[in-house]
Formats: structure tokens, sequence, C-alpha cells
């Protein structure tokens, strides 16, 4: 039985501590945070860094950042003006609408004083006045935390200045770098329009269309003179047509495609750049496909009888009862077994492959759904009527997924070649599931049955669940064992059978580091949740992620120290957790797993 080498996140269940965590090594820095015993609840900035407090005081509350006081306040308000409920004193709410900018930077909250509504940005004070009824458009930061926005009274203010009030409440639209903003608007009392771009207004220009991902912005203006619509770039005219519909950009941007009727007699099209795709006259257009590197499209098409082909590059392809969109691996087929933030949902079909040189969709017809690249349809392996979920890795061109055949066997088919798993012995009946790539694209893990599979070959001790993932440069993998123990890279991490499976494990960028949380109750504390590094016990405390479904915030610095807030002993508090091992020296001192079950 092979073993697989290289590098991989570890999560352990819970274990029984064979010292103290008073004893371990690594070094733990714990700063207490807010006001003993009259916390309410919290907001923790997305990468762990900052914490801002909700604390009773008296009969009023007052929000700490990071230890600093901000001013007494008669209630906190949500982000879009309602009011938050909050517990009594001494009571524990979780998560408080307090916001974070993306990066962490930036923080904002509203909160009622008196008959005023108060809006704070920074710690300090951009707006007050009775504003009643609720914020049209909540508290908003672009990426980045460029601007600070919110709508009110039928104006936008942007970084606590007010921009022109309108008829009705204008949309906001931000470039996607969060650098550049743009929204329309209708004077009050009468029907003249404008637009405010980037803090300036200016004439009409169109229906704000988007920006695209190189920050240009898209519009469309009617021109009722020659019954004719305009396509406008930055405020300037670029081409017209009887009727321009929906309007694609490549990820650079450079690529622009328009579904348009270039005339009254003409039928509808798609141009790309410019130039007509030949097959499309006249057809359906249900999407448009960049590459990632943006030199390569595909068309989604429609025949006016309802059949549905592709079009990749300017090539068509045949014709299907259906072409689904947005299929592929949900987030239980994530492997998400920890609980990591900041991460990319994985890519859903139709889509190319991460470095372009494939595109993969799935295609059904009599029955039968079958995977498709440019190359035309892969029929020995298939999906039935409920269909494919095909899986791309997050790099190279590697692509799989789980079919069957006319005889009911299963496979795993990765890059057009199958591996042969088992025999279907009731219609529907899943035996191969949980097809994933290692994020570097090199390795491929499935599980099939109670077998937990990397590159074909079986690791030993099984698998409960679906609880294995790689490392970030795949060259570890961990699984929770049939025996209800963890292993990872084919040896033991945990001589003893586990009370409970760990509930979030987070590797270090670089791999060299494990850290996990294992629950249950633990002596001599009201805390009832453990961490461990590289293997080691070596803090205690509760409400990670703060309840109520909040995500665990975190982050780890290239030398691998781990920084987070959360509670320990009801006091909340920033933990500061630098390692003194790593996951090699942790796997040295490993057993491999017995291969009985």
């Amino acid at each position: 039985m092979r073993h697989f080498r290289g590098r991989f996140l570890g999560v352990l269940g819970m274990v029984c501590l064979t010292a103290s965590l008073a004893s371990a090594d690594v070094k733990v820095d714990k700063q207490p945070l807010g006001a003993q015993g009259e916390s309410v609840g919290c907001s923790i900035s997305p990468h762990g860094g900052h914490v801002a407090v909700l604390a009773a005081k008296g009969s009023r509350y007052v929000v700490y950042m990071d230890g600093v006081a901000g001013p007494r306040i008669d209630a906190l308000l949500n982000t879009g003006g309602s009011f938050f409920t909050a517990s009594s004193p001494g009571g524990w709410v979780g998560e408080v609408p307090i916001l974070f900018s993306d990066d962490g930077a930036h923080w904002a909250y509203c909160y009622k004083s008196g008959d005023d509504t108060v809006i704070m940005l920074d710690g300090k004070e951009v707006a007050r006045g009775p504003m009643q009824p609720n914020l049209q458009m909540p508290l908003t930061f672009s990426i980045g935390g460029k601007h600070f926005a919110w709508g009110y009274d039928n104006r936008i203010f942007m970084d606590g200045k007010p921009g022109p009030q309108s008829r009705y409440a204008p949309q906001l639209f931000f470039s996607p770098d969060g650098s550049r903003y743009a929204y329309l608007g209708t004077q009050p009392g009468g029907n003249a329009q404008w637009a405010v771009v980037d803090g300036r207004q200016v004439n009409y220009f169109g229906e704000i269309n988007q920006f695209a991902p190189n920050n240009h912005l898209i519009s469309l203006l009617s021109d009722p003179a020659s019954h004719s619509t305009i396509f406008v770039l930055d405020g300037k005219p670029e081409f017209k047509a009887a009727g321009i519909g929906r309007v694609w950009t490549s990820p650079d941007g450079k690529q622009i495609a328009v579904q348009l009727t270039p005339d009254q007699n003409s039928k509808q099209v798609l141009m790309v750049n410019g130039k007509v795709v030949p097959g499309t006259e006249g057809m359906g257009i249900f999407n448009v496909f960049f590459s990632p590197d943006g030199k390569r499209y595909a068309v989604h098409c429609s025949t006016p009888g309802n059949s549905q082909f592709m079009i990749i590059d300017g090539k068509k392809g045949d014709e299907y009862a259906s072409i689904p969109e947005q299929v592929g691996p949900d987030n239980a087929m994530q492997m998400q077994w920890a609980y990591p933030t900041n991460t990319a949902p994985l890519p859903r079909i139709p889509a190319f492959t991460a470095d372009s040189s494939k595109f993969i969709y799935t295609a059904s017809a009599a029955g039968r759904c079958f995977l498709m690249t440019e190359d035309g349809e892969y029929d020995d392996f298939t999906g039935d009527a409920g269909g494919l979920a095909p899986v791309l890795s997050p790099v190279g061109g590697h692509y799989g997924f789980i079919g069957q055949s006319t005889d009911r066997k299963q496979a795993v088919v990765i890059d057009g070649k199958a591996q042969v798993l088992g025999q279907l012995g009731v219609i529907g009946q899943q035996i191969v599931s949980c097809l994933s790539f290692s994020p570097d694209g090199s390795h491929s893990a499935f599980i099939n049955g109670t077998t937990l599979y990397v590159d074909g070959s079986p690791m030993p001790g099984g698998i409960l669940g679906q609880r294995y993932i790689f490392s970030p440069d795949g060259k570890h993998i961990a699984y929770y064992t049939y025996q209800t123990r963890l292993a990872m890279d084919g040896k033991l991490l945990q001589t003893d059978a586990m009370i409970q499976g760990a509930i979030y494990a987070i590797f270090s960028a670089d791999s060299r580091h494990v850290y996990w949380i294992t629950p249950g109750q633990l002596p001599n504390t009201k805390d009832d949740q453990q961490l461990f590094v590289d293997g080691k016990a070596v803090a205690h405390f509760t409400d990670i992620g703060l309840g109520h479904g909040a995500t665990f915030n975190y982050e780890i610095s290239p030398e691998g120290v781990l920084t987070f807030i959360t509670r320990t002993d009801g006091q909340l508090t920033r933990f500061v957790v630098t390692p003194d091992s790593n996951i090699d020296a942790m796997l040295a001192a490993a057993k491999p797993v017995p291969t009985t079950n």
C-alpha cells in the first residue's frame, strides 16, 4: 500500500491531554480585550487583527475599538439603520453589527443617540441627524476600503459627503478594485437625469451597465431620434445599434462581448471586440465565458427550436437538449473539513480550466449527461438525469468527474482517463464520492466506500465521513480514519480514538505548520474548545466564530504566528500563538496507520 508523502494539514478530534497546557513549549500570548464582565458582543476584522467590542456601561453602551472607548450610545443599530437587539448586561449575543472593510483596515457603525442616528467611521463621527425611516442603502465599504458609502433621503453619501438629491433612490456601482464609483439620479420634481462619476456630477450618459474589470465604465444610451441604442464607454459613445442587450467582459477587461441587433432589418447577433461571432445570428444567447487569460471565449446559445450548443473560439459544437450552467461541486464537495477564511469557492462550469487550455461543460441528451470539451463528448462514463458534477483543479488544466457506464459500473475520470471502482448495487447509490484536486493541482483524491484514494491509490485506515483535506502546497493530506483517529500522509497522529472530530483546522500558507481546534468540555474552566499547534495542546477557549454562524477570523504571519480573537473563561481575549515545531517534526514522531480496519 502506497503512502502519500509531502505536507498536509492535520485535524484531530477530542484528544486526551498528556501534558498540561502550561507545559507546552509553544509561546502563547493572551491579551484581554474589552471591559471585564460587561462585554455584550463584538465584531472581528476579516484577518483577526482588530476587534470592536460592544459593552454595557451603566444605562448606556460603549463601543471599544482595540480597547479604546468610543462615545456612550443609547443603542447600537444594524448597518441599515434598524434596531439591533442586544441582551441585558452580562449576556453574550456574539457578533454585533460593526462593519469592517475587507482588508480589516477600516471600520464603521451607526447608533442611536436621543432622536438622532449617528454614523461613525474609524472612530470619528461623520454624520448625525434624525434619520427616519432606515437607511436606503446600508453602510458599505468598497473593495480595499477605498470608499465608504450609505444611502438616505434619495442621496448617496460618499466618504461622509452628501451627493445630489434624486427623485428616486440611486443605485451605486463600484469598480472591481474599489477605486471608482458611479450612479444615476433624477431631478426631484422632474424627469431630467444626471450622473455622478467619482464624485463629479455630469450630464446623463445612459443607463449604467457595469464597471469592466479594468475599471472602465460601461453604459447604454437610448437615442429616440434614430430608434437605436448607443454603447458608451467612460462617457464616450463607441457605436450604436437597433438594440443592445447583455454585455460581458473578459477578466482583464480587454475583450467585450455585446448581444445586439445591428439594425431594424437584422437578426440578433453576438459581437466580440466589434466582430460578429459566426453562428450566433438569430440565436438566443445565454452566456459568454472568457478564459482566465482573457484570450479565449465560449458562447452558450439556443436555437429557435430550443436546442442548445456552444461556440468555442468561433467553432460551433453539437446541439443538445440542454447545457446546464452553474454545475459542479457544492460546498460539501469542497472538502472544507477545515474552516478557512478568504477561500475562493471551487469553480463551477461551464468554465475554462485555470490555465485557459480547455473549456469544460456538460450536456444532456437521451436521459444521459455527458462531460464536454471542445473536442466533443466523453461517453464511456456519463451521468444520469441528475447530471454530472465536474471538478476543475485550482491550478493547471486538470479536470475530473465521477460517472457510470451503461452497465452501472462507477468510475473516476481524470483528464479523460477512467479508473473503474465499483458496481452500483442500487440505481443512484453513491459508492464513489468527494473528488477533489490539491490546491497546487498536482494531486487528486476521492472516497470509494470507506476508503480514501490519493492519485488512484488507497490510503490505510479507511475514512470516516468526508473528512480529508490537502495542505496548500499539496504535499500533505490528512484524514479522519474509520477508527476515529487522525492520520496524515499514512501516519497516525493520535493513538487513542477521538471522541469528536475537529471542528476547525488551519494550515500556514507555507504548509510548515498546522493548527486544529477540538470540541469537548474541559476540566477546571468554562471553556469547551482547545487549540493544537503541530500536535501540541496550547490553549483553551470558547465561542470560536462568536456563535450565530459567524466566521472564524484569523491571521497567520509568514513565520507561522497565529492571531485570533475569542473568549476564554468568559473574557474576550486576543491570542497570539508562536509555534516551536513544524509538521515535519510531528510526522517524524508518528507511527504508520495500521492497515486493518
